[in-house]
């Protein structure tokens, strides 16, 4: 969790139910590219680092876990930490300058 921030429920998009019948069991599955919607809200105490430093970028660390599997094979779950550089003016509230 980055501090600062607020971070809701994740919304995912519908999985697809897939056997995999050399390992019997049917998983519900993504497939190919995920998308999934995290709502994310700033504290007071983001906005006031924001008006006195006036950065240009906020980096926000983003945690993935995920197993994949073939049809004959599931690896181990596994987990990636990407870094999202978000602009801050697109943090900022609509009609909110930057001072």
């Amino acid at each position: 969790m980055t501090k600062g921030l607020r971070v809701a429920d994740a919304s995912y998009p519908a999985t697809t139910p897939q056997t995999f019948e050399a390992l019997d069991v049917t998983l519900d599955v993504y497939e190919d590219v995920v998308d999934i919607a995290i709502p994310v809200s700033l504290t007071a105490e983001v906005m006031n680092w924001i008006i006195r430093d006036k950065p240009k970028f906020m980096e926000i660390p983003i945690t993935v876990n995920y197993q994949a599997c073939s049809g004959t094979v599931c690896f181990r779950p596994t987990s990636e930490t990407l870094t999202v550089k978000v602009p801050v003016s697109a943090l900022l509230m609509p009609g909110m300058k930057r001072r």
